[in-house]
């Protein structure tokens, strides 16, 4: 399946973020800008960063803000306007994960090196995890009740949002710095550096079973607003490596589909309806949207 449409950013992107309406991305680029376009492929506005390179970036499920990692920094963006609202000193080296509950009120990031922090929105801090050191991924549930963490122990630890108390310890063959919640917060699915993709109960820890595998390190996950598919492709490591795919599941048959997206160093994903997905991929500066069904 050729993607939707493709064409080039003026930089390469480092990460990337869909709005969940699948109608825009944000991209953080390597020349050290953090810019917004539409799934057309036309640039709609650039966020002003001015101590260091944005690094990571996410964006809040209500559609209403995006928080970017940039340097030692967090920054808090107005998604409608890109009009940076707040930022804050948050680690000591270079920020390479953040997440956010859907309205933003709970912020977590992580450099790779110190454990996961968690943020208010207006930049207070809350606590520090005990997720292990060189975390790898990082996932806040929609209400911001559980924290997951993935670290190069192979580990996956999940946390209360509320207190920062341990609540469960997933054991992995290998790391995972793909994790994804369902909207109801109930389960959340964890991609491996192995390709595989797991699925847990988000309380009990109690796992599901392996869904599957990609031929390469899993690069993003989603779940359907109904709770009943989950998406994920995987992620590319050299310009002349295999193609990456995109997966789905039917988490009740845990039926697999699987079609070719290309050569990807950076993914995104978002379902906007129940059965309809946007996927954005970047290769070098170019950028390509696919739109399956």
């Amino acid at each position: 399946m050729p993607p939707a449409r493709s064409f080039e950013v003026e930089a390469p992107p480092s990460s990337l973020a869909l709005s969940p309406n699948g109608t825009e991305f944000a991209a953080v680029l390597r020349n050290g800008k953090m810019q917004v376009f539409s799934t057309a492929g036309k640039p709609l506005r650039s966020s002003p960063v001015e101590e260091a390179k944005p690094s990571a970036i996410a964006w809040t499920r209500d559609g209403r803000r995006t928080v970017a990692g940039c340097g030692r920094s967090l920054y808090v963006f107005d998604a409608a306007t890109g009009a940076r609202l707040r930022s804050w000193p948050a680690h000591r080296d270079e920020i390479a994960a953040v997440a956010a509950s859907s309205d933003g009120s709970l912020l977590a990031s992580t450099d790779g090196y110190e454990p996961v922090k968690l943020w208010k929105e207006d930049g207070s801090p809350l606590r520090t995890l005990d997720s292990g050191l060189e975390v790898l991924g990082v996932a806040v549930s929609p209400s911001g009740d559980r924290v997951a963490a993935g670290a190069s122990d192979t580990r996956v630890r999940i946390f209360a949002g509320a207190s920062g108390a341990l609540q469960r310890t997933l054991e992995f063959a290998m790391a995972c710095p793909v994790l994804a919640f369902s909207h109801d917060g109930r389960a959340v699915a964890a991609g491996s550096v192995d390709g595989s993709v797991s699925l847990f109960d988000a309380a009990s820890g109690e796992p599901k079973g392996i869904l599957g595998r990609h031929s390469l390190p899993a690069g993003a996950a989603a779940f359907s607003p109904d709770g009943k598919r989950l998406a994920s492709t995987g992620l590319s490591i050299n310009p002349w490596g295999d193609e990456a795919a995109l997966k789905f599941w039917d988490l009740s048959t845990k039926k697999e589909t699987s079609t070719p997206i290309g050569v990807s160093f950076a993914n995104a994903i978002t379902f906007f309806a129940a059965s309809r997905v946007v996927v954005v991929s970047s290769r070098d500066r170019t950028v390509s949207v696919w739109e399956p069904t």
